[in-house]
């Protein structure tokens, strides 16, 4: 039998599986209140968590929940109960029941999320900031905050009655707790909006190239300067760009000196590209009007 019962043996295995599964039976689960409840403020919240296959040692709660202090039951029923603070940040925590077996086992239950909101609706609604202007990869968080009518301000960025939306999802996405994603080139505007109140948030992404110059029309046989911008983080290692016109009338050399043709009849429009040397497949344009000798500004075309 003393063989039988060595540590090595078929029996103490399975005694050994034995102890394994009892020292790993016992649950907790919180049964009260349900998963997305809404509370709020200054209201009084009961957390139920049953126990099963065990005594335990201790019981707490866990989580980001404000619950006014820790409390440690030792013994059933297990029971919660506190006042959610007036001053709350509006938005849904988490909870969850954090046992302690005679052992030094621990043992978590199910997690809880609970909606923490006013029962009144805000007078006013504040973003920041306004406008918005990223580029292209960047990230942008809108700070939202409200004001109610007895005076309180609230961080209400996270709270589940605030919405975000985006008329131009190509060029910004917004989730639900107001980071901005710059996607695309172009403009969006971004909706926040709570109950019958809502913000408006410009946005603008610049073009990853962007070509400027510091005037919009040149005289025959005279010069413009062009230059290029590049919007994107991190900024290139090489930023060095080939220059094109279109249609080819005069000449711009590789510092972006442009030199208008000596003769036009009349106003044309040249464009002006710049075309990345390390990524050849980006480009930006900007439009120069080339005017013959003695044209007005008035008759601009």
């Amino acid at each position: 039998m003393k063989g039988l019962a060595g540590r090595g043996s078929p029996l103490a295995a399975l005694a050994l599986a034995s102890v394994a599964f009892i020292s790993t039976a016992q649950t907790l689960r919180i049964m009260s209140p349900a998963n997305g409840t809404l509370v709020n403020p200054g209201q009084r919240l009961t957390i139920e968590v049953t126990a099963t296959g065990g005594p335990f040692a201790h019981i707490l709660l866990a989580g980001d929940l404000p619950t006014g202090g820790i409390q440690d039951l030792t013994s059933p029923p297990y029971r919660f109960a506190f006042e959610i603070p007036k001053d709350v940040t509006p938005r849904r925590y988490a909870v969850w029941a954090w046992g302690f077996l005679d052992s030094g086992a621990e043992v978590h239950s199910n997690l809880v999320n609970i909606d923490v909101e006013p029962a009144d609706a805000p007078v006013h609604l504040n973003v920041d900031p306004t406008p918005l202007y990223k580029h292209v990869g960047d990230i942008g968080y809108l700070i939202t905050t409200a004001t109610y009518r007895d005076g309180r301000f609230l961080d209400v960025m996270e709270s589940t009655l605030v919405s975000y939306s985006s008329d131009n999802a190509a060029v910004a996405r917004v989730d639900n707790v107001g980071r901005v994603y710059a996607v695309g080139a172009g403009s969006a505007n971004i909706k926040v909006s709570y109950g019958r109140l809502h913000v408006i948030v410009p946005v603008t992404v610049p073009p990853l190239l962007k070509v400027l110059c510091g005037q919009e029309a040149v005289y025959v046989s005279k010069t413009a300067f062009f230059y290029v911008q590049f919007n994107m983080t991190p900024d290139p290692s090489d930023a060095t760009v080939t220059w094109s016109l279109k249609p080819p009338l005069g000449h711009i050399n590789a510092e972006g000196l442009y030199t208008a043709p000596s003769y036009v009849s009349k106003p044309q429009k040249v464009w002006v590209i710049a075309t990345s040397v390390a990524n050849p497949k980006l480009s930006g344009s900007l439009a120069i009007w080339v005017w013959p000798v003695g044209w007005q500004r008035p008759r601009w075309p």
